[in-house]
């Protein structure tokens, strides 16, 4: 039997959007807890999962820079599995590429973190979402 997931109350969720697909994309990170934005980012040109993969990436490090025990929530199967395998399964052109590279090394550098899939069937979207369904 598996067990039940209960609907966290703390930790951070995270979600990352486009305008078109590919498009300029952003990402977000909200606190659980407070519904506190805690960081966003706009990237330029590149696609949602490069955006949901980075919003990640930038959760462990935001969790890592301020000794937080990682608690960290997406929506996104995808860029779960790339942060898994510390590896971006795709490239885009300038500074996204740049970004890519750059989160691909740091979560090689340092000890596997587990990420939360957000059941977003079961709990409604994810609190970091854009809202631009």
């Amino acid at each position: 039997m598996s067990k039940e997931v209960i609907k966290p109350v703390s930790g951070i969720c995270v979600d990352g959007g486009t305008v078109g697909n590919p498009g300029p994309c952003f990402y977000q990170g909200v606190d659980l807890a407070t519904g506190r934005k805690l960081f966003y980012q706009h990237l330029g040109e590149g696609t949602n999962n490069i955006a949901e993969f980075l919003a990640i990436v930038h959760a462990i490090y935001y969790c890592d820079k301020n000794d937080i025990e990682p608690n960290i929530w997406s929506d996104s199967k995808t860029a779960i599995a790339w942060v898994r395998h510390k590896n971006c399964n795709s490239t885009f052109n300038g500074d996204v590429n740049t970004r890519l590279d750059k989160a691909c090394k740091y979560l090689k550098s340092i000890n596997s973190v587990e990420i939360n899939k957000w059941p977003t069937k079961k709990w409604g979207e994810i609190p970091a979402d854009f809202g631009r369904k």
